[in-house]
Parts: C-alpha cells; structure tokens; sequence
C-alpha cells in the first residue's frame, strides 16, 4: 500500500518494481488537490510521480478508498459524492483499475468530515444502504470490495458483523477486503475471538486480504478522564506485522477460495531507510504463506448456522439523524455523556438507543482523540501558519486549535481546505 509521501517512492519505488511485488495499490483521493471555484480536485504532484512508478513496473494497480463513506444516510450527501465520481472516472482512464474498495462505516456525519470510519448500526436497510453506495464505485472498477474496518465503539454485537459484512456486499460485483489486523484489534478492544468472526463469515465473498501493523494508546490521553478499560489496539500502520495477525493469515487464506491478493500496509512518516529491509521481508512472508497454503487449498464452507441474522430496526432517514447528532457529540466538552445522552432521544429506534447508552467510554474517547488528533495533523501537514505557530509557542497553539475546532467543525475533505479556512481564522 503506497501513501501519498515522496519518500515512500524514494525509499520504496525499487521495492516496488522488483518481483516481491505483483500489484501497487493506491488511496486516489491521496493523490488529488481542491481548486478554488472549481467543482472537486486535479491531480497534485504526487499523482505523476505514482503514474509513472506504475508505468515502470508495468504492474496492474488497485485503488483503495478512505473517504467516499459508503456509510453516510445524508441525503445531501448525493452531491459530494457525485463529483467524487466524477473524479474516480477520470483516475479509472489514467490507472486502469484492477478492483477498487473501501471501508465499512462512515467518514461524513452529516456535513461533518471526521476522517476516519465510525461504526453503523447492523440492520437490512443500513446494509442497503452501503450496497447502493458501494455499486456506485464501479465507475471506478468493475467490481468493488468493501473492508471491515477498526472501531472502537460498536453499534451492535461485535459478531453480528460478518452477517452484516455480507448483506452489504450481497451483490455479484461486490465483495469482502478481509483486513485481519482491523479484525485483531477489534477482538482486543471489544472483547470477542477473531476466529469465532471468520467462522461467521462467508469466505467466498473474501477477495483480497490486508496486513498490517500497529500500537497501542497512549495512557496520557486517557489521564483524567472517567472510563472503563485499559489501554486500546491502534489501527494505525505503523509497526511490523504482529504475530497473532500471521497466523490468522496462515488459517484463512487456504480457506478463501476466490483470493487474489494479499496487501501489506504501512503508513506514511513512519519508514526510514533501516525499515526497507523489513518490509521486505514481511512481503516475502506473504508470498510464503500464499506458495505454501494455496497448494491445497481447503474447500471453503459456507458460514455456521450460529451466524445471527440482520435484525430490524431503524431506518436510513433515522441513521441520517443519528449521524448528525453523533458528530455533535464526538465535539461535546464530554463525548461520553453526550454519546450516551443520545441514548434518550426517544426519535432514534429503541435498539440503537440501548446500544449508544452502554458504548464503552475509553472506546467513545479514544474515537474523539483520534478525530481530534487526525484534524490536527492534516492542519499541520497543509498550513505553514500553523506549523510556524506550533514550533513557536506549542501551548498557545493548542488553545488557538481548540477555539478553531469549537468554532469550525470539521466540513472540509481535503487538508488543504482546512488549512485556509484556519488562516482565515488566524487573521
């Protein structure tokens, strides 16, 4: 998985042209840049650099998503995503994708950005709901993968999700991106056993896999702050393979019939010269699990009759409002209380509303944390202003980014977006 990074081409390019690697995959929104007055984005300086690294290594490419929200019920939504198509179209002419995914959940509150995907409640209609989104995509590919993503709150039981996996890509064009170390972490930090999960899903919908690394929480952002549990599994890329996540590699993939590929991911900033000899050495691991596991591969069963079934429950126009009231909450002084307060609008179905009144708080707060500090970082990554202020006086920088968050939630897709819109509220 290569991230929007100079360096990464530079360190990792002849990676990536060398036989270890059979297919490049790329997030396309990461390689585009907004244009004031214009409908969406063009390409930015990093999307020539990746077009012509592809065209050398002359390998096919995979495009994988981070914000078209599959999960979003706003239908004001429909425009956004709209020129989000457009763009895709244009990327599908220049990229010729092999498939194209994205995450299960939802970015877009609303008309808030919250940069990461937030947990859906598990019923038919919601299911729907992301089938339609995801059938969209195939502007982009032929056919589109949808990936269970990290959460650390759930809206319903943790091991209804395969069912509800599947419902959502219950069409011949869709199928399951198993992401096992998402699945590892989410046993971690919502208490159920990853292979009690892979039992209940239908492995002849699993086209491709995702590995990864990650870390821990920090115990400084919890200090003060009312809560239950200890410390949270990260899905944040940045770390080798652990060996749990291996050896769920090593049981599914004979059991997946239709696999055809296995995708190692690591985020951007986090590798220097001295980690180029070690992620290739995990992208030799993959290719031996898969040399040595497909020989024979074991025949795929359908899921257990211990799968639950999607249950009933609320409507997309109730996900809409639920939507929206989340994104306020997550901006609370107290996200706890206020995620849980929703528990008593009495609008919001009764199942929904039992399950936001017993979120776990360090998951609710770590989600806050996490929408807070990826604000911060793509503010960073786009203003000189703020950087400049950052490096001068940390404290009173912290204080300005927090008047800015109250005064201006996050509506802006793009970095760059942001960054004017904080100038603008610095002058």
């Amino acid at each position: 998985m290569l991230m929007a990074e100079p360096q990464w081409l530079d360190l990792l390019g002849p990676v990536c042209e060398s036989s270890r690697v059979d297919r490049l995959v790329v997030t396309p929104e990461t390689t585009w840049r907004p244009v004031v007055g214009e409908v969406f984005a063009e390409p930015n300086d990093y999307h020539a650099r990746f077009r012509g690294l592809a065209e050398r290594a002359g390998k096919p490419v995979v495009g994988h998503g981070i914000g078209y929200s599959p999960g979003t019920a706003d239908p004001g939504d429909a425009s956004r995503r709209t020129r989000w198509r457009q763009r895709l179209a244009v990327e599908r002419e220049v990229f010729d994708f092999a498939w194209y995914t994205e995450h299960l959940g939802a970015a877009w509150l609303g008309e808030e950005h919250v940069a990461l995907p937030l947990p859906l409640p598990q019923d038919p209609s919601i299911a729907a709901l992301v089938r339609e989104h995801l059938l969209e995509l195939r502007c982009a590919a032929p056919r589109v993968g949808l990936e269970n993503s990290a959460f650390y709150f759930a809206l319903g039981d943790p091991l209804d999700e395969p069912v509800f996996l599947g419902e959502c890509v219950a069409h011949e064009d869709l199928f399951v991106l198993l992401d096992l170390h998402n699945l590892y972490a989410n046993g971690l930090n919502l208490g159920f056993e990853p292979r009690e999960w892979l039992a209940r899903l239908d492995l002849r919908k699993v086209e491709e896999i995702h590995v990864s690394g990650g870390d821990w929480s920090d115990p400084a952002w919890f200090e003060g702050a009312s809560g239950d549990g200890g410390l949270l599994r990260l899905d944040s890329h940045d770390a080798a393979v652990p060996e749990p996540v291996w050896e769920l590699l090593g049981e599914v993939v004979p059991r997946c019939a239709n696999l055809r590929a296995v995708t190692l991911e690591r985020m951007e900033g986090t590798v220097g010269p001295a980690d180029v000899p070690r992620l290739c050495a995990e992208l030799d691991r993959i290719r031996e699990v898969c040399r040595s596991r497909c020989l024979a591969p074991t025949t795929t069963e359908t899921p257990e009759a211990v799968a639950s079934e999607v249950v009933g429950g609320g409507s997309q126009v109730d996900l809409a409002r639920l939507q929206a009231s989340l994104a306020q909450a997550l901006r609370a002084a107290d996200p706890v209380l206020a995620v849980r307060a929703l528990g008593e609008q009495e609008d919001l179905p009764a199942r929904w509303r039992e399950m936001l009144a017993r979120a776990p708080a360090r998951g609710i707060q770590l989600t806050e944390r996490l929408v807070t500090n990826l604000r911060f970082e793509r503010l960073r990554a786009a203003s000189a202003l703020a950087r400049e202020q950052f490096a001068n006086d940390p404290r009173r920088f912290a204080q300005r980014f927090a008047l800015f968050c109250r005064e201006h939630p996050p509506r802006d897709w793009h970095p760059i977006d942001e960054a004017r819109a904080f100038e603008a509220f610095s002058t």
